[in-house]
């Protein structure tokens, strides 16, 4: 009986590697949809390499920009962290940002995005996500955040902050000038 269930336990891991079906990254509950194959580049939101430069210095700068009183813009920050490289903009890609959504916010359709965050809503309604770096139609880096930890207040329907876009400290926030 006890080799029984251990065929059946090794034929159902088996049958699991086999069909694809993997519990890493994937979110809970039934209105989870499987996004169609895609064919294309891929980016990792999560395997990114400091292409411009370490988050630290531009983090730091920006909490700092965002806790003063003046108001400054992306490349500013850039510059005090000692970032280099090509970029023009960043969007905001918070959790449960499908594929879809922001292949047309970063005008890239056909790059496979990898590392989307598909969760429920935490109680407190934090957020988690990644601020991606652009430069064109293709993706450069990306800066994580959690919770407070971001220093940008950045509309979901907007998403898309220009290098040289103003942005204004608000409570503790940057936030594009309107």
């Amino acid at each position: 009986m006890k080799a029984k269930c251990s065929l059946i336990v090794v034929l159902a891991g088996i049958l699991l590697l086999i069909t694809g079906c993997s519990l890493i990254r994937s979110g809970s509950g039934p209105s989870q949809t499987e996004e169609p194959k895609c064919v294309g580049p891929t980016f990792d939101l999560w395997g990114t390499r400091n292409v411009l430069g370490p988050a630290e210095p531009f983090n730091a700068e920006a909490r700092r920009a965002a806790l003063g009183t003046e108001s400054t813009t992306l490349d500013a920050i850039a510059q005090v962290a000692g970032w280099q490289g090509g970029w023009d903009r960043i969007i905001d890609v918070p959790d449960n940002t499908t594929a879809e959504e922001l292949n047309r916010w970063a005008g890239a359709a056909g790059v496979c995005w990898e590392g989307l965050i598909v969760r429920d809503v935490w109680a407190d309604e934090s957020s988690e996500g990644v601020l991606l770096f652009m430069e064109g139609r293709k993706p450069v880096q990306v800066l994580w955040y959690a919770g407070s930890e971001k220093d940008f207040r950045i509309k979901r329907s907007s998403p898309v902050v220009n290098r040289y876009d103003i942005l204004i400290p608000d409570r503790g926030k940057l936030e594009p000038a309107e």
